[in-house]
């Protein structure tokens, strides 16, 4: 929006001679971060927005699953509406066929998968990983890519664990436990910031996450840029009602 507003001023000194005689105009909508909003969102970009002229370009949604969703109705023939996305990094929107008109300005995941792999055998030198990922198209395919760059710096996978990406506690109960049961104590994570601190939460219940666990987590930026929610879902009572009644214990902060 403040790219917009400089754009448009065009006295400020700032872009002054970029797109002379456009002033740009917007309308703002919120997919939730949910695939289906995401394409109810398109259908109102393509057709109602600007008093039923529709959009010339859609910037967003910030996830990779809304995005792919609001992609089958911006894509379409009857609109071939140019999509820009500021974060959605799944290696599948990479697919110039599947997803013609869309673009983003960081990179795929496919790239966080090979430096996460490369970090783990190449610098620490460990042999052995386990990979958790939850099942949205960001974290399913970046795992996915994780998985590949891994078979090729031989990287053992000793277990391939997804669960929802809004899970049964009855579920994190069942994954956790197949961690601490396992021989490896290497766990490449990637899962959205809610989901990421479900697990990790879980983890701590039952020991597998902690300075004295003898356990090491890998986070991708999915929390690492999104640490102040990942707390809340460590530390909140119960922080997921769409999880079940009996979550573990809450980490005092």
């Amino acid at each position: 929006l403040s790219a917009i507003k400089e754009i448009n001023d065009k006295n400020d000194g700032v872009w002054d001679d970029l797109l002379p005689g456009t002033t740009i105009t917007y309308e703002w909508y919120n997919s939730a971060r949910d695939s289906a909003t995401g394409m109810f969102t398109a259908i109102e970009c393509a057709t109602s927005a600007f008093s039923g002229t529709g959009a010339d370009v859609v910037l967003g949604p910030a996830s990779s699953g809304p995005s792919m969703n609001a992609q089958l109705v911006l894509s379409n023939s009857l609109y071939n509406i140019p999509h820009m996305s500021y974060s959605a990094t799944s290696p599948s929107l990479s697919n110039s066929i599947e997803y013609p008109t869309f673009f983003r300005t960081p990179p795929s995941d496919a790239y966080q998968g090979l430096a996460g792999a490369d970090v783990i055998k190449n610098i620490f030198g460990w042999d052995n990983v386990i990979v958790i990922n939850g099942d949205d198209s960001y974290s399913a395919n970046g795992a996915a890519a994780f998985k590949n760059a891994a078979g090729g710096k031989d990287l053992n996978v000793l277990q391939s664990l997804e669960v929802a990406e809004k899970p049964t506690y009855s579920s994190l109960v069942t994954a956790i436990n197949s961690i601490a049961s396992s021989d490896g104590r290497i766990v490449f994570l990637m899962a959205q910031a809610s989901t990421s601190g479900l697990i990790l939460r879980e983890a701590y219940a039952q020991g597998v996450l902690g300075a004295d666990s003898g356990y090491v987590w890998f986070f991708t930026d999915a929390v690492t840029d999104n640490m102040g929610g990942v707390i809340d879902y460590l530390t909140l009572d119960n922080p997921c009602s769409e999880c079940g009644d009996d979550p573990p214990a809450a980490l005092s902060e």
